[in-house]
């Protein structure tokens, strides 16, 4: 346990000390004790204010370090742990190697951080960072989200290309049964023979006499169509590729930095 010897005056239960309300209506309160006696209780409430804080302060140093909080007169040390112990709860907050959203492409004026931009750093400089990161390489977080890692299949700081989930199309138009088409109604008609032609062979069928303009005539074939079958059939869908060169989700540019510690 470390220890602090900066220790509350006057904080017992019952200790003489002036109120507060009377304390806080004291014209010594600005200017001090000019002249005259100051009574002991106002001294004490005086002692105890001052005392307390540096106690309380004192005690969060040593609990924040694990330093001895010595009054010893060493100003110099008394500065290095408050700044250690504000160091300590930041780390607690956010520790080291945490990658921070920045909304700037310079880096804060305060503190001390790099970008995170694939770059090797100091083990021994910055210890904390190198836990994070014991490759000794800050991430290149350009152009990547952070995601979740999975409860299997994937280790801790691995990539993942851009991808997207496999899945089907289905694409079809509706078929056509063009059915039975019909020629129109046309047609009638019948052809005459030749003068020169005449009755040949065994047929006794009367084609003419040859003699004037009493030709025979085919037979009337009559009005008449024709059927088409067109039938059934389908069409051919073809779909087209679309969208941008990799997978994106509605986003806002920020530079990724890290706190070097």
């Amino acid at each position: 346990m470390p220890v602090n010897n900066f220790k509350p005056f006057a904080i017992a239960s019952g200790s003489n000390v002036t109120s507060q309300t009377e304390w806080e209506g004291l014209i010594a309160l600005s200017t001090g004790f000019t002249a005259g006696l100051a009574r002991s209780a106002q001294i004490n409430k005086a002692l105890r204010q001052g005392t307390v804080m540096a106690s309380v302060l004192a005690q969060f140093m040593a609990e924040t370090t694990g330093e001895d909080v010595l009054d010893d007169g060493d100003t110099a040390k008394l500065v290095s742990l408050i700044t250690m112990s504000v160091n300590s709860v930041a780390r607690s907050a956010l520790p080291v190697g945490t990658p921070i959203p920045w909304p700037s492409d310079s880096l804060p004026a305060e503190g001390n951080f790099a970008f995170m931009q694939g770059q090797t750093f100091s083990q021994t400089a910055y210890p904390l960072l190198a836990a994070a990161y014991p490759s000794g390489v800050i991430p290149d977080m350009r152009n990547w989200t952070i995601k979740g890692k999975p409860a299997t299949g994937r280790a801790v700081l691995s990539q993942e290309q851009d991808g997207v989930k496999s899945h089907s199309h289905t694409a079809s138009a509706s078929s056509t049964d063009l059915g039975t088409k019909v020629t129109s109604s046309n047609g009638d008609h019948s052809h005459t023979w030749g003068s020169a032609m005449q009755k040949q062979g065994g047929s006794d069928q009367e084609v003419g006499n040859n003699s004037g303009n009493n030709f025979g005539v085919t037979s009337t074939a009559g009005a008449h169509t024709h059927s088409v079958v067109i039938g059934a059939h389908s069409h051919t869908i073809t779909v087209d590729a679309t969208g941008n060169a990799e997978n994106t989700v509605k986003n806002i540019a920020f530079n990724y930095i890290v706190r070097l510690a």
